[in-house]
């Protein structure tokens, strides 16, 4: 159950970054807009015909002047996006951007994360789902608690997120499904309950010997109870590092150690040693304890070094019962590792989400202040990435995306940190880097991006470039001031003509010259 809930925390943060790029993007796409001198005219001049054009472009785009639609449309129960339009003249109108709460947006949130093969994902507004499986049913979840749903017939898993406005996104996998893998693993139920009774009513000769031998009498509890209490407290120990991966192993390791009298042992995966301890002396007696999970493609091993007589048959009884606490012990630190990574990762590109950048960036600043070390952030915004949408739809896009996250990838250093802020908008960190360093990376991101050949709908080549801007410490003082001084460059690099670089410390806004 535990696990199960896990996959659907990883798929429902997942879905809510996938959602939160989606709706950065529109923000980038409106602020476009806003600057255009072609809609600030119309609007100026409420020319609906124009702003009928533009509207026509993209779904969900509207146009409002003193608050009164004059073109486009927004769709009821959608997301938004609205940004005033100012100019000298003053405030001239709102552009609204639309995103529908559908069920087309489901489709490509559940598209950007790792589903299980019967996972799925559910959004809701106002207590009703929307789409997904049981559209039009009630539903009322507990934003980050999981709990059991009737949906479409059945009962269902379910672990939702708010979004805004009483809207959810919730991950759900049929109960049944997990019924089935609870059953499965019904041995390892009745070996516990087995022996939890066998505790309760004092026949605790499995382990007393045991502790015996390996820690002496108790020292305040004494008789059987005493000896199981201590037994028990050493799994105890283990579960207590749970989601810790690097701690736990050498719990796991000492634990088994300890409580089955073993001079030492080893456990490795996948051909990794994770934890050594006591002596290593090899022998045809050693035991060898398979440590498994839920991935078929991870396995481990737990190997145990006999003490001179020899394992007892309770020894190894109690052996093979605490490998098999301890499997699940492993692959719950598993799982929770995914779900922090995940949380902090951006779902489409594998790079740094927002989230990340922005508390690297504070850090990375307040490291620069005591250290005196040089710091500089990079922004780039992809030219004209709304055209490869329209052109060659959302899956092109898509793949732009992840060709210039690997392009990041490939250019920069261990310690820089490569990330997507949203929509077509990435941004780098580079520690220990001054700002001559920043443009002269920032050129060979550019140029590699520009020299790529892209093959899209069908065979057909794309060329795609991308706009940089650059600012550095100490020239702004503050993570917010490096990327408001950083934003800035990179609008004056696309009002230069894009695919350039520009430097905040440039008053000029002296470009690059073009590839």
């Amino acid at each position: 159950m535990e696990q199960a809930d896990v996959r659907l925390t990883a798929a429902v943060r997942g879905a809510v970054d996938e959602l939160t790029s989606i709706v950065a993007e529109a923000d980038a796409e409106a602020r476009a807009l806003a600057r255009s001198k072609r809609v600030q005219v119309a609007l100026a001049r409420r020319d609906s015909a124009v702003l009928d054009s533009v509207a026509g472009t993209r779904s969900g785009l509207a146009f409002f002047v003193r608050g009164e639609p004059i073109a486009g449309s927004v769709p009821p129960g959608a997301l938004t996006r609205s940004v005033a339009v100012v100019t000298d003249r003053g405030r001239l109108g709102r552009i609204v951007i639309a995103i529908g709460f559908d069920d087309a947006l489901a489709a490509r949130l559940g598209s950007a994360v790792r589903l299980g093969r019967r996972e799925s994902l559910v959004l809701a507004a106002d207590g009703r789902v929307v789409a997904g499986v049981g559209e039009g049913s009630t539903i009322d979840l507990v934003p980050g608690e999981a709990e059991d749903v009737a949906l479409d017939g059945s009962v269902r898993r379910a672990l939702a997120a708010a979004v805004s406005g009483g809207r959810q996104i919730a991950a759900t996998t049929p109960r049944s499904e997990i019924d089935a893998a609870i059953s499965s693993r019904s041995w390892r139920v009745a070996i516990a309950a087995l022996l939890t009774f066998l505790v309760g009513v004092g026949v605790a000769f499995l382990v007393a010997p045991l502790v015996r031998r390996s820690f002496g009498p108790a020292p305040v509890a004494t008789g059987a109870d005493g000896d199981a209490r201590e037994a028990l407290s050493l799994v105890g120990d283990a579960f207590a590092a749970t989601h810790d991966q690097q701690a736990l192993p050498p719990v796991i390791l000492e634990t088994m150690i300890e409580a089955t009298g073993a001079v030492g042992g080893r456990l490795v995966a996948e051909g990794q040693e994770l934890a050594r301890a006591g002596e290593s002396v090899d022998s045809e007696r050693s035991l060898h304890l398979e440590l498994g999970g839920e991935d078929p493609g991870w396995s481990g091993m737990l190997i145990l070094h006999p003490p001179p007589g020899g394992f007892d048959r309770e020894a190894r009884e109690l052996a093979n019962w605490l490998a098999s606490q301890a499997s699940v012990a492993l692959e719950n630190a598993r799982l929770h590792a995914i779900v922090k990574e995940q949380a902090v990762t951006d779902a489409l590109t594998g790079l740094a989400n927002r989230r990340r950048f922005i508390e690297e960036l504070s850090a990375e600043v307040s490291r620069a202040e005591r250290f005196g070390t040089p710091l500089a952030v990079v922004l780039a915004d992809l030219d004209d990435f709304k055209s490869v949408n329209d052109r060659f739809g959302h899956q092109a896009g898509d793949d732009v995306l992840r060709a210039f996250a690997a392009v990041l990838r490939d250019r920069l250093r261990e310690i820089d940190l490569p990330a997507r802020l949203g929509g077509e908008e990435f941004a780098v960190l580079l520690r220990q880097t001054d700002a001559p360093g920043a443009r002269a990376l920032a050129e060979q991101l550019r140029e590699r991006l520009a020299d790529l050949r892209l093959e899209v709908g069908g065979g057909k080549p794309l060329t795609v470039t991308a706009s940089f801007g650059v600012a550095s410490y100490p020239s702004a003082h503050t993570g917010d001031e490096l990327l408001s001084s950083a934003d800035a460059a990179l609008y004056r690099a696309k009002e230069l003509g894009k695919n350039r670089v520009v430097e905040a410390s440039q008053p000029n806004g002296s470009p690059a010259a073009r590839a």
